[in-house]
């Protein structure tokens, strides 16, 4: 099999959701398709960078979370509903992504589809501002366009992420499942 369609088939393997995302763009050179997608250079949101530390955060509670439970699970009920209203109250105050923003049809951990108003060329490099409807997901990535569909007046285009910070990966991840979960 070629490495392409290898790929494909890898990223067919990956379960998505089909949550409708906000997603704000900008074209990316060949060479900056591998940068970090919070690199100062993106120029992103303050409250991206908030919510990012806040995956990170995140991360480390759950291990905690993990270990209290054992211990006392009212305590850990407790606390986990002390963190979604955390979460409910950040998700508040984030504003809408500004400017020009593309809708995302669905989403895995290696890519998502996009609904955009335009063509691009296939391996044309993007830098990726994704922001959930409820604001519980902000995360910025970098991709690649891996195949382009016309419908009607707009184009779908498939994404491949070049460059995704673990937690914001893993983030991802759990949008899915609880998208599943819901199905």
């Amino acid at each position: 099999m070629s490495q392409s369609k290898e790929a494909a088939h890898e990223r067919r393997q990956l379960h998505r959701s089909q949550q409708m995302l906000r997603v704000q763009w900008s074209i990316l050179d060949a060479n900056q398709l591998d940068l970090d997608p919070y690199a100062d250079e993106f120029a992103l949101p303050a409250y991206f960078h908030l919510a990012h530390r806040m995956l990170d955060l995140d991360a480390e509670q759950r291990h905690l979370l993990r270990t209290i439970n054992s211990e006392s699970r009212a305590t850990a009920q407790y606390l986990q509903v002390l963190d979604r209203k955390l979460h409910l109250l950040a998700s508040s105050l984030i504003p809408d992504l500004p400017g020009e923003t593309a809708l995302a049809r669905n989403i895995s951990e290696g890519g998502l589809s996009l609904q955009f108003p335009q063509a691009l060329p296939v391996g044309q490099g993007l830098h990726l501002l994704l922001q959930s409807h409820d604001a519980s997901l902000c995360i910025s990535a970098t991709g690649r366009v891996v195949h382009v569909r016309h419908h009607g007046g707009d184009y779908t285009l498939g994404i491949e992420f070049v460059a995704l910070r673990e937690p914001d990966r893993q983030a991802i991840c759990r949008l899915v499942i609880r998208q599943a979960h819901k199905e």
